[in-house]
């Protein structure tokens, strides 16, 4: 065999091996690869192979080339129709990309478009606390999955959690992202610290493109976020009680919230407090019956019922089953003795024993626009995408006020 043909063929070997490593890392799409001489010497070979290799998959559309810039995933390829031998060990990412994590915006727009025009499928994951997951989460689930089979693509779930209140490792979490490679990642705003730091560990290139969902926010913000604006809605309960003249207050929150957003809700509480000249207790109980249950009993425990509160804001409705027992223990009816709004998600019901006054928050609209936001990242990468904080809708119904008892 002469040297050419030698060369030749082993230009089309790694041709091949490169369709084939980047087949299986979507998320990969628009990095930059390393230059051609520092790929020839990481893999042994001459630089005249590198460079045919990566002009088969340039004229095929996989690669593109931008003046002093480089050259980067395009599309994502389909894989060969028979497999490389040890094309994973020779080509693995550290290897084939560049170490800066640099990404094409052009590339990504280009990775977008062609999906949409050749019918592509793309791939997203949803990460958070999917296997111990709440009611909330699973609608909320519900709208991202609409919205993305709406879109014709792939959705894949994966848990971040080892128990209801323990995250994984994050390296555990990294190996995870190095076997699930997507084009984009939708991630529960409660575990976002912990994804970014196991998506640091797996070299996920910032530019990947990513939404934080729901769980409020904190002092560390994670871009683009969508989520309930917690502090507007908490605010905009206390005032349906001040509107009633009730003066006496209390905010149920619960146990589970993350540290800086009970931070944040307990300072607007405070700070309505001093504005509005009424006092407020907070009770955080964890997020179950018996929680809501001892909580409401300990409001009312002291003796002198004008200490007792004459309004009570239930932040979580896993609460409000307990709330509602403990109020017949104690003979108090609510919307009477004692005012009771209750944050609410649309399509998740709330226990029977009243017709609740409540804020409405549509999560399933949350899940679909988490999707669009995604998508506009990878349609308009140069643009940075806004956050999107949710407002509530105030239903009123019979348990806001109190027909009985002093309003002092």
């Amino acid at each position: 065999m002469s040297q050419v043909t030698a060369d030749h063929n082993q230009s089309q070997h790694l041709s091949l091996a490169l369709r084939q490593t980047l087949s299986q890392t979507p998320s990969q799409v628009g990095m930059r690869l390393q230059s051609e001489e520092k790929l020839a010497s990481e893999l042994g070979i001459g630089r005249r192979q590198i460079r045919e290799a990566i002009n088969q998959l340039v004229d095929d559309g996989v690669l593109i080339r931008q003046r002093g810039s480089g050259t980067f995933v395009r599309q994502l390829p389909k894989p060969p129709a028979q497999p490389v031998q040890d094309s994973d060990r020779t080509l693995g990412a550290d290897i084939l990309f560049a170490a800066d994590g640099h990404r094409s915006t052009h590339a990504l727009r280009e990775r977008h478009n062609g999906a949409i025009a050749n019918k592509q499928v793309l791939h997203f994951g949803l990460w958070g606390d999917m296997h111990c997951s709440t009611e909330t989460n699973q609608v909320t689930i519900e709208g991202i999955v609409e919205a993305t089979q709406a879109a014709g693509h792939r959705l894949s779930l994966h848990s971040m959690i080892s128990g209801p209140d323990n995250g994984m490792a994050a390296q555990t979490i990294a190996d995870e992202l190095h076997r699930h490679p997507c084009d984009g990642y939708l991630v529960t705003g409660v575990w976002s610290a912990l994804f970014e730091e196991a998506a640091s560990l797996a070299k996920l290139s910032p530019d990947c493109p990513r939404v934080y969902v729901g769980g409020g926010r904190s002092s560390e913000i994670f871009e683009p976020a969508i989520c309930p604006d917690l502090s507007q809605i908490t605010h905009r309960a206390l005032d349906q009680f001040k509107q009633q003249g009730l003066k006496r207050l209390a905010v149920m929150l619960h146990a589970n919230i993350a540290q800086p957003t009970m931070d944040q809700l307990r300072q607007a509480v405070r700070r309505y407090e001093i504005l509005n000249d009424c006092s407020c207790q907070i009770v955080s109980p964890p997020p179950t019956f018996s929680g809501g249950l001892k909580a409401n009993r300990k409001l009312f425990s002291d003796s002198d019922p004008n200490t007792h509160p004459q309004g009570i804001f239930v932040f979580d409705n896993r609460l409000l089953e307990g709330v509602a027992e403990a109020l017949q223990m104690m003979d108090l009816t609510a919307g009477k003795e004692v005012g009771v709004i209750v944050l609410s998600h649309r399509g998740i019901a709330l226990t029977d024993h009243f017709d609740w006054s409540r804020l409405e928050v549509d999560i399933i609209q949350m899940g679909r626009l988490a999707v669009q936001i995604l998508l506009q990242q990878l349609s308009e990468p140069e643009q940075y995408p806004c956050s999107l904080m949710l407002h509530p809708r105030w239903i009123a119904a019979q348990t806001h006020s109190m027909t009985q008892g002093a309003h002092a």
